[in-house]
């Protein structure tokens, strides 16, 4: 099993499944040692070499078959990301890449290019009382209707090393939750702001690229 402690307890019927098993037959002759990816209008597929392969069909099942020698972390940090933000989409949401925070009435999402700052800009915020909304992946779950709903995702933030000390450091509430050897590039660890997430949905007031 893959333990996910990003997750918050939930209560009610759930309505996605995560579980592990095999691929479907066409997928089991994927390139050795590269990245894949393939995306139909029903299906979304992605293999990661030395971490998993991942499947993802109707908006409501992931299936997962992780390498022997994969560290939990690395699993974690796509499947709650690229492959989590694939089921949300075959469900017809909207999703961004990017943090939001809220503050009052103000929620304010940081969107931008893979390390233009959005977590550890969203992070300051939360040094000044903001709660947290989402990281990584902004889903806006009403598509056809306005205003735009965005959904809250985990108390987790992605942040660098040095980021991570810093705020250890200075807030009660930041936890780290796993130290994640480096993957190629991917040299992130999560830490956890529980006592400054926002479970509510919540209406967009401003938009910083």
């Amino acid at each position: 099993s893959v333990e996910c402690p990003e997750l918050l307890a939930a209560t009610g019927r759930p309505d996605l499944f995560i579980e592990i098993g095999s691929m479907p037959e066409k997928y089991n002759t994927t390139p050795i040692g590269k990245a894949f990816l393939d995306i139909t209008h029903k299906s979304f597929f992605l293999s990661i070499p030395d971490i998993a392969k991942f499947y993802v069909e109707n908006g409501n099942k992931i299936t997962l078959l992780p390498s022997e020698q994969a560290h939990p972390g690395h699993i974690r940090a796509f499947l709650l990301g690229s492959v989590l933000g694939a089921a949300l989409y075959q469900r017809g949401c909207i999703l961004l890449h990017g943090s939001v925070v809220k503050k009052g009435d103000s929620v304010i999402c940081f969107i931008g290019e893979r390390g233009a700052g959005k977590s550890t800009t969203a992070t300051a915020f939360l040094a000044k009382d903001f709660q947290l909304i989402t990281d990584d992946v902004v889903c806006f779950s009403r598509p056809n209707k306005l205003p735009l709903s965005i959904t809250p995702s985990f108390p987790s933030i992605k942040l660098l090393p040095d980021e991570v000390e810093k705020n250890l450091s200075v807030s009660a509430n930041a936890t780290r939750l796993l130290n994640v050897p480096s993957y190629k590039n991917y040299k992130k660890t999560k830490v956890l702001f529980k006592q400054n997430f926002s479970k509510k949905n919540c209406i967009v007031t401003h938009i910083f690229n």
